[in-house]
C-alpha cells in the first residue's frame, strides 16, 4: 500500500563522503544543489487511479520547475514540484486518455524553512495539501496515465523517457533539502495527512504517523 522511496536508491553524481546527507526533519535529509544533483528510482509500482505522495521539503531558493517528485518527460503520470518560474507548489496529473489535469497554490513557495507538501488522487479530485492544510484542488475522471511510457521517478530533477539522464532544456533541479518521501496507492484522507505534519514535526517517519 505504502512505497517508501528510499533516498539511497541511486546516487549517481554524488560524492562519495556521504556529506549529501544533512540533517532533516527525520533523521538525514539528503541536499540537492540545483544544477546537477538528483536521484534516480528505476521502477515503481504505478497506481491506475487512486495515489498519495507525501514529503517534507527545504527550498533554498524557488528553482524553475523544481522537481520534488516527476514521472514525466513529454508525460507521464505526475508532475509534482514547483510551477515554471513563478514557484508556486503545483502538481499535474495524466489521464488515461493522455490529457493533462493540474493545479497550483498560486502563492510563491517559502524558502528557508522546512514544509511539508503532498498531493492525492482519489477518483474525482487531485488535491494539493502544504503543512496539513489543503491549499489547490481540480477535477479529473478518475485515471492516472497506465502504463506509463516511462518507468522511473525522478527526485530532485526530472528525467528523460528513457530514463537514463535528466531532461534537456527544463531539468527542474531542486535546490534544498527533501526528506521523509513516501507514495501511495490510495489516496490518503486529510485526517492521514495531518498525522504526518504532527509525527514529522515530531521527528518521526510517515511509517510512525497514527
Amino acid at each position: 500500500e505504502i512505497y517508501t522511496l528510499s533516498l539511497h536508491d541511486a546516487l549517481p553524481i554524488y560524492p562519495g563522503d556521504n556529506s549529501q546527507w544533512v540533517p532533516g526533519m527525520v533523521g538525514g535529509a539528503l541536499a540537492f544543489d540545483g544544477t546537477s544533483q538528483f536521484v534516480y528510482v528505476p521502477s515503481y509500482p504505478q497506481p491506475a487511479s487512486n495515489m498519495t505522495v507525501t514529503a517534507w521539503v527545504w527550498a533554498n531558493a524557488r528553482t524553475t520547475w523544481g522537481t520534488i517528485l516527476k514521472n514525466w518527460d513529454i508525460t507521464g503520470q505526475f508532475h509534482f514540484g514547483l510551477d515554471s518560474s513563478a514557484g508556486d507548489l503545483s502538481i499535474y496529473v495524466a489521464q488515461a486518455d493522455g490529457t493533462t489535469r493540474n493545479t497550483s497554490e498560486e502563492v510563491p513557495f517559502p524558502t528557508n524553512s522546512w514544509q511539508h507538501v503532498a498531493f492525492t488522487c482519489d477518483g474525482s479530485l487531485v488535491r494539493l495539501y502544504r503543512n496539513g492544510t489543503p491549499v489547490a484542488s481540480v477535477p479529473y475522471e478518475g485515471t492516472l496515465l497506465h502504463p506509463s511510457p516511462q518507468g522511473c521517478l525522478g527526485i530532485g530533477a526530472k528525467m528523460a523517457s528513457a530514463c537514463n539522464a535528466t531532461v534537456a532544456g527544463t531539468p527542474g533541479y531542486w535546490r534544498g533539502k527533501i526528506d521523509d518521501l513516501g507514495l501511495w496507492n490510495r489516496a490518503l484522507n486529510a485526517a492521514e495527512i495531518s498525522a504526518i505534519v504532527v509525527a514529522g514535526l515530531q521527528g518521526q517517519s510517515l511509517t510512525n504517523a497514527a
